[in-house]
């Protein structure tokens, strides 16, 4: 993983994927996950979504919205 600025690039094949921390808020948990996480970005107008996502295994996953 190669990390620049607020993005993680993340390549593996011909595949690539940008993601950014840069909006990331409620701590997700067993109550909290993927989807409520996608449901409260898309109310806020993100059109990418959000997903439940960690900086570092050592940090709690966050719901981060993407762009």
């Amino acid at each position: 993983m190669v990390s620049l600025s607020n993005y993680d690039v993340l390549a593996s094949g011909a595949e690539t994927e940008k993601f950014s921390f840069d909006n990331c808020s409620t701590v997700c948990s067993d109550y909290y996950g993927w989807h409520e996480c996608f449901t409260d970005c898309q109310m806020a107008k993100f059109g990418g979504g959000g997903e439940c996502r960690s900086r570092s295994p050592k940090e709690p996953e966050k719901c981060c919205c993407q762009h």
